[in-house]
């Protein structure tokens, strides 16, 4: 005749879970296969195992704490805590109990169970991570957005005129999002970056304006690469109104990179277009580069109106400050 004893421990030999018993003491009775691979132990090891070794102390009332509400209110009880495996990797277990007490109340043992749910909380940690940074980045995302509206209605002359800047000055943080979006490094490429904004004002094949990249490769972290985006949205759009690009000219656009400082400086040489004169005041493009410059890249821009067309010095940061 098979006992109780016997049929419960043949189920739970078998079981993926870790199922255990406890005496009244808190020493182990029974720890199925599951938890003696766990803890790397053979049968004969259990009864001078002590589960209590393997908790990390920090979390020890995770433990202790459901443990004495379960006891005093004679209840089942959960908890979670690390623990440390045979290969001396930290895991964090999920144990549900139920204590065991006799016909005249005395508690008698423990069973329960334990899950290892350690892959699970380090997802939901970087799902939390995760939302956390979407949850920054469409904050400062709207609120470039903002400022980009007030700015641009600020100096526009006709409903038209803000349309149109509005809209294209959006599209290129739009640009610059897909950027980011397509790598998983939370960052985006210099030279994509200026390819996305500049490409359309001279094509590669068969156009009569000219752009020409040099660089070491750089990547830029995204709120960094939304501030050059714009900036350099915004230089295009001055050259194709009144610079090179506004007639048959050319671009050069080239970078250097200290990574003791951080610091990328940019050169941007425009040849071939018409006369250009520095205006007086600034226009708002001017002032909007500026500005994003400082707030977020901690830059700056150095501008020289030659007869050969804008040269700019550009210096800012290429991760977040």
């Amino acid at each position: 005749m098979i006992t109780a004893e016997e049929s419960f421990a043949t189920v739970a030999e078998q079981a993926p879970a870790m199922i255990w018993r406890g005496d009244a003491h808190g020493k182990c009775i029974y720890l199925n296969r599951a938890q003696r691979e766990f803890w790397g132990l053979a049968p004969e090891d259990v009864a001078r195992f002590s589960w209590a070794d393997t908790l990390l102390a920090e979390d020890s009332e995770k433990v202790f704490g459901p443990f004495a509400q379960g006891m005093q209110a004679h209840q089942g009880f959960e908890c979670e805590a690390r623990y440390r495996r045979a290969d001396g990797e930290v895991r964090i277990l999920r144990t549900l109990a139920q204590p065991q007490f006799n016909a005249a109340g005395a508690f008698t043992g423990m069973v329960g169970v334990n899950t290892d749910v350690t892959e699970l909380r380090e997802s939901e940690a970087r799902l939390r991570l995760l939302m956390g940074e979407m949850n920054h980045r469409v904050k400062n995302l709207l609120s470039t957005v903002l400022s980009i509206a007030v700015q641009t209605g600020r100096s526009a002359q006709t409903v038209a005129a803000f349309n149109t800047s509005f809209q294209a000055r959006v599209m290129s943080l739009a640009k610059s999002h897909d950027l980011l979006l397509r790598d998983a490094s939370d960052s985006a490429d210099l030279r994509e970056i200026l390819e996305a904004e500049l490409r359309p004002y001279a094509p590669e094949a068969g156009g009569v304006r000219t752009l020409n990249l040099h660089g070491e490769p750089i990547r830029l972290a995204a709120r960094n690469a939304l501030g050059l985006a714009l900036v350099v949205h915004e230089l295009a759009t001055n050259a194709a109104k009144y610079g090179a690009y506004s007639a048959s000219g050319g671009l050069d656009v080239s970078w250097t990179y200290e990574p003791g400082e951080d610091l990328v400086t940019l050169q941007w040489r425009e040849h071939g277009g018409p006369p250009v004169v520095q205006p007086r005041p600034p226009g708002f493009g001017s002032r909007l580069i500026a500005a994003v410059l400082k707030s977020d890249l901690s830059g700056r821009i150095e501008s020289r109106f030659t007869p050969a067309g804008l040269h700019a010095e550009l210096h800012f940061r290429a991760h977040a400050v």
